[in-house]
């Protein structure tokens, strides 16, 4: 293989690793926006911050408030968002592959 060959090989290899990140970046964009859009008024109003934390998770936590019973159980996601007038954070449980909301949690 000679330089060039190599040159286009790592430039592709980059390129591809790029565009998992790319990805992978804007479906957390759409689980925070879901979950932020559905919270009500009085949650949002003391989160000056829209940027919550998205993680996959395994299974919903046990004091969960379940309000969809029909999801996905391979695509959960939380979206944790810190909230300046109360102590304790709010998290919103997503499904990704149906892009809804399927649960809450306060926790400290």
């Amino acid at each position: 293989m000679n330089k060039l060959q190599k040159l286009i090989l790592i430039f592709m290899l980059i390129s591809s690793l790029l565009s998992v990140e790319s990805c992978s970046n804007n479906e957390d964009k759409l689980i925070r926006k879901i979950a932020y859009e559905s919270m009500t008024s009085s949650l949002t109003e003391g989160i000056s911050n829209k940027n919550g934390v998205v993680k996959k998770i395994e299974t919903l936590p046990e004091n969960a408030t379940i309000t969809d019973e029909n999801y996905d159980k391979n695509s959960i996601y939380s979206v944790t968002f810190k909230n300046d007038y109360i102590e304790d954070d709010i998290v919103i449980f997503i499904d990704a592959k149906n892009n809804k909301k399927i649960g809450v949690v306060m926790i400290k």
